[in-house]
């Protein structure tokens, strides 16, 4: 009997034991979507702010297709205004498309808003870019690197720019002599890739075996990454890099291509510069030389040549700058989806307000690579238009639609 009883007490106690784990459990999961949804979800609202209802975990981030978050700007914009919230996986998010807002967040308060929000910390080496460095460690990198991008210093990658472009025009030409349409994405994107890996990167293509190995590596991180694939990166870094290689996918392998071909040529540079040997002046030359003194070190160098391919705000709340948004708001840019040059006039622009167009960003945080994107774009579309003439085909898409990706590109490109 006394053996019975102690077995009975034995089991009440375990069920007893379980019974107060699994409220504990609850208890935890509830104080969690309080702190976690509820009350920064309240703290928004309170603030004046409309926006969707978050879900726990994801936040608002599968309210729309992972391919049409710009279209999710272009929507929330009609339901919410020109300033409102949502939720970035756990993080409160105010989403500001006012121009005059803008202005404040990226120029006037900008000692407010100095550091990116921070939402996982990335792998190497994308965690020494310029978008997640923070405070003292991003203004020493951006002061060094801000000079490697004068005018001065960009006309010494100007040839490289030039002879890209030319091979890009040769492409065209032979397509439009063999009567052939080209879907223009692909040899546009491979021009940009040939630019950047030659000028940022430093890369000299030993044979086209060797340049088609490269920029492919590049295209699968910065050009043909898809948005599921990017949070994957982002946010769940460690177990990307487990899993991503075991699955058959590239991603992995492209970074260490890309970081190892850098690597090597930063340590064969810094041997010249020793040697007296005199080396390509490019981008990559220029932050290697501005870096001596400790100012950037070498893996900081190879995260910057990564990057150059990809108000009364409630306290916490991360600001998100809906630019696709605001350059879509017909509020600022009657019938948005016409192309109308003349938007861009001097009389035009001096109407319109100078934080309504926004494409590589403002203020101190503005594009570092801003002047060589326009430089090259400019270049190669002068190049074009003095030998080609566009015509649609039955292929053409009108309106042509979009993805979100790495960058926002063709859904069917």
């Amino acid at each position: 009997m006394a053996v019975q009883e102690i077995l009975t007490s034995s089991l009440l106690s375990q069920q007893l034991l379980s019974s107060v784990v699994v409220v504990l459990l609850c208890c935890g999961f509830a104080i969690k979507i309080y702190h976690g949804y509820i009350r920064p979800y309240k703290r928004l609202t309170d603030s004046g702010l409309k926006m969707p209802i978050p879900k726990p975990f994801i936040g608002n981030m599968m309210d729309y297709d992972s391919s049409s978050q710009h279209l999710a700007q272009v929507e929330r914009q009609k339901l919410y205004g020109n300033v409102y919230g949502s939720f970035t996986f756990y993080a409160p998010t105010v989403w500001v498309g006012d121009p005059e807002l803008l202005k404040v967040v990226m120029v006037k308060g900008f000692s407010n808003f100095t550091d990116r929000y921070s939402l996982a910390k990335l792998m190497k080496p994308l965690d020494k870019t310029l978008l997640q460095l923070k405070d003292k460690d991003w203004k020493r990198v951006r002061t060094t690197v801000v000079p490697t991008f004068s005018a001065s210093k960009l006309k010494l990658v100007l040839p490289h720019v030039k002879t890209f472009s030319d091979n890009l025009v040769s492409t065209l030409v032979k397509a439009e002599a063999e009567q052939q349409s080209i879907d223009v994405w692909q040899p546009y994107g491979y021009f940009t890739m040939q630019v950047i890996l030659a000028t940022a990167f430093g890369i000299h293509f030993e044979s086209p075996e060797h340049e088609a190995k490269i920029i492919k590596a590049a295209g699968t991180l910065f050009r043909d990454l898809s948005t599921s694939a990017q949070l994957a990166v982002i946010y769940a870094s460690w177990m990307f890099k487990i899993f991503e290689p075991i699955i058959g996918g590239s991603i992995m392998n492209s970074i260490k291509t890309l970081t190892d071909v850098v690597q090597n040529i930063i340590k064969e540079r810094r041997k010249n510069l020793k040697e007296g040997i005199p080396c390509r002046k490019d981008i990559l030359q220029h932050m290697i030389e501005a870096g001596d003194g400790d100012n950037l070190n070498d893996e900081e160098i190879v995260a910057q040549a990564m990057i150059f391919l990809i108000a009364d705000i409630p306290k916490d709340a991360m600001i998100g700058l809906p630019i696709y948004g605001v350059h879509h708001n017909p509020q600022y840019w009657p019938d948005p989806e016409r192309f109308i040059p003349e938007r861009f006039t001097p009389e035009a622009k001096a109407k319109q307000h100078p934080f309504s167009y926004i494409p590589f960003g403002g203020g101190p945080r503005n594009c570092i690579g801003m002047r060589l994107a326009l430089m090259e774009v400019k270049l190669a579309l002068v190049k074009i238009l003095q030998k080609i003439e566009f015509v649609t085909v039955k292929e053409t898409e009108i309106p042509l639609p979009l993805k979100t990706g790495a960058t926002l590109s063709p859904a069917n490109g």
